[in-house]
């Protein structure tokens, strides 16, 4: 007989990004690991920001969630190019 393994799903998410950032992403990502158990979550964006964020929910570290540093956000005031 053959056992299926389940299913396990990791996503990058830009958590800088939206309206209001890290307030925001942080708070749904975190509601999305609480309920999908076999999801891996890879938060990209300012490391000291969303570390901060999480420590501040009380999560940091957490095993379904790792953290990809990146030095430069596009802000909402920048134009796009053509």
């Amino acid at each position: 007989m053959h056992r299926v393994q389940p299913l396990k799903l990791t996503l990058a998410l830009d958590m800088m990004g939206g309206d209001h950032g890290p307030h925001t992403t942080i708070p749904a990502a975190l509601a999305a690991v609480c309920e999908y158990s076999d999801l891996h979550l890879i938060l990209c964006g300012d490391e000291a920001i969303l570390t901060e964020q999480l420590k501040l929910h009380g999560v940091f570290p957490h095993p379904q969630l790792s953290i990809r540093h990146s030095s430069q956000v596009v802000s909402m005031a920048e134009k796009p190019s053509v």
